[in-house]
């Protein structure tokens, strides 16, 4: 594989890890007069926000990418 296409195989995992952690944070919040317990819920709080963090530690990885010298 050359450089450039390892390079696009990882911005494609970190883009889709983002993408997932984003989804994974969305839904309703509470307001005033109702509140919802599920926006402290493990996958909001833990999980989607590591996944992001990977995400952009794989995009910093791709950008850094050298590749094999010969």
């Amino acid at each position: 594989m050359t450089a450039s296409m390892v390079r696009t195989v990882i911005y494609t995992l970190s883009t889709l890890l983002i993408l997932n952690g984003l989804f994974l944070m969305s839904g309703d919040g509470s307001d005033y007069e109702t509140f919802r317990p599920e926006i402290f819920s493990a996958t909001r709080i833990r999980i989607a926000p590591a996944l992001c963090f990977f995400g952009y530690l794989l995009v910093i990885l791709g950008i850094m990418y050298r590749g094999k010298d010969k």
